[in-house]
């Protein structure tokens, strides 16, 4: 068995920064479209800013060239990414149940947010060390679990931590168990309900992860 842990909403509180830093990138625009930019970008949690920006720039705003543009956004983002992530907390339970595994289980992270801005972050809380692979954007979520599927050598017993749609979307394409943290989502309603329908634990943060595990996963 193996775990791959999304990072938003997951290890680190940092949904809600990433939406505010959204929104400063955006202000110039009309606020109309920005409103619908982050409705979208909270039901699609996971997907990097990458695709997110591009569609807003070519189906929201109507921009056919738009290359400089979207440099321009993917840039300011990042540098509000990387200065709102020095407030971002490390979500209950996270570190009790790093320690958990460390020597039980091969963990990983799969995480729409840039790849070298999130291995700096986990590297700066101390975070880094319990992992043995971390993957994130511009690769999309489920690029990133294939690459530890592969890495596992395609072994379906592995379970992925999320907190979004395209988490459990990447884990269902591969055969892999499903694990909804709910307490800093922000599709709790939407992911409850699939929940429901598809047969997916829920818990509230990680604390809750080891004694899950060790009851066993249907």
């Amino acid at each position: 068995m193996y775990i791959i842990f999304d990072c938003d909403g997951v290890l680190i509180d940092s949904n809600q920064l990433k939406t505010e830093a959204f929104r400063n990138i955006l202000k110039s625009y009309p606020a109309e479209a920005v409103e619908a930019f982050i409705d979208h970008h909270r039901r699609n949690g996971g997907v990097s800013r990458y695709v997110k920006l591009q569609s807003f720039l070519t189906e929201t705003i109507g921009r056919d060239d738009h290359k400089e543009e979207l440099e321009y956004l993917l840039e300011q983002f990042g540098l509000e990414s990387a200065r709102l992530y020095q407030k971002a907390a490390i979500t209950l339970g996270t570190l009790d149940a790093l320690e958990h595994f460390k020597e039980r289980l091969p963990m990983f992270v799969a995480s729409g947010s840039d790849e070298e801005e999130l291995r700096a972050a986990l590297e700066k809380r101390g975070l880094s060390k319990y992992f043995q692979a971390i993957y994130g954007s511009p690769k999309p979520k489920h690029e990133c679990v294939g690459l530890i599927f592969e890495q596992m050598e395609k072994n379906t017993d592995g379970i992925m931590v999320g907190d979004a749609i395209t988490d459990y979307k990447a884990a269902e394409a591969l055969g892999l168990k499903f694990v909804f943290v709910s307490s800093y989502s922000e599709s709790v309603e939407m992911m409850v309900s699939l929940a429901k329908e598809k047969g997916f634990p829920c818990i509230n943060n990680l604390s809750e992860l080891p004694q899950l595990i060790e009851e066993g996963l249907e």
